[in-house]
């Protein structure tokens, strides 16, 4: 079991949380819709007459998990192979939309924000799709895909207030899926709920793209992150004392941050294989160190 927090809401106190799950604070987790907003969809959301997302035993099936990172654009040849190998597939947030247009139906679509502009990755219905949906989204998207195969499930932003919120309408019967703060995290923490264990991930790169793409398709709040680029450099012994650098948004690198601590705590639970040349990727195949600096663009 991840040792993050994947056991039932129990009541507990926030003291008795693991630690993990205490270190993420609104300003760390670089929030896109203000604290008010999030607890009022949750408060909402939670009265819907949904089922949770739950714990099922391990299975041999394997999983891909597509995040909308660049270099799910590059890598979409394999991701047709193992499509057509029969392994189950997981979108998140717009990748829903991309591989759809990319003639590769997902089995499940995730959509983890509160912001109202994610209405669109869950507009167009998606055939045999099942549709996750965090308690704290937007409430559009929970009445978009109210006829649909629709299951909610909780991340926990605020610790105490939405706990107080989750127990006193579940009672101890709910389950959070820990992680960190991207739809991506917290996907690879789902799919090992649902029993996964060997997962394969597109499009989780932490990075821009030498030629300046942040998303396999077109995601305009992206556009202008902010003044501040990061440069993650990149030393070890697979690179042969070379330097390799990655322009970072913040959030990326907070991603990245939280990606390692994350299989430092629980990598024993499954078997990641990264593909593309991101960030991420480049990290596990080289068992290279990371260096941030701040450079003012």
């Amino acid at each position: 079991m991840l040792k993050a927090d994947t056991a039932r809401g129990n009541g507990q106190q926030l003291t008795d949380l693991p630690a993990e799950a205490k270190r993420f604070d609104k300003h760390k987790m670089n929030l896109n819709t203000s604290e008010e907003e999030i607890l009022a969809n949750v408060a909402l959301n939670i009265q819907r007459p949904l089922p949770q997302l739950d714990i099922y035993p391990p299975q041999s099936r394997e999983v891909v998990i597509v995040g909308g990172g660049w270099s799910t654009e590059d890598t979409i040849d394999e991701l047709h192979e193992l499509a057509l190998e029969g392994k189950a597939i997981i979108a998140t947030n717009g990748a829903g939309n991309y591989l759809v247009k990319n003639h590769i139906r997902p089995d499940i679509l995730m959509v983890l924000d509160a912001r109202i502009e994610n209405l669109a990755f869950v507009e167009e219905p998606i055939p045999n799709c099942k549709y996750f949906l965090a308690s704290q989204c937007h409430p559009e998207l929970f009445e978009a895909c109210k006829d649909r195969d629709l299951t909610i499930y909780h991340i926990v932003t605020f610790q105490e207030v939405e706990f107080a919120l989750l127990y006193t309408y579940y009672g101890p019967h709910f389950r959070v899926v820990p992680g960190g703060s991207t739809v991506g995290l917290r996907g690879i923490s789902m799919s090992h709920m649902l029993g996964f264990r060997l997962m394969h991930l597109f499009g989780f790169d932490s990075c821009y793209a030498p030629d300046g793409r942040h998303h396999s398709y077109e995601q305009k709040w992206n556009d202008k992150e902010g003044a501040t680029t990061m440069w993650a450099e990149l030393k070890g012994p697979s690179t042969q004392g070379a330097t390799l650098k990655f322009r970072c948004s913040s959030w990326q690198a907070h991603q990245t941050e939280q990606f390692f601590r994350f299989l430092k705590s629980n990598g024993d639970e499954f078997k990641l294989d990264i593909h593309g040349d991101g960030l991420l990727a480049t990290m596990l195949r080289t068992g290279a160190r990371l260096h941030l600096q701040n450079e003012e663009t």
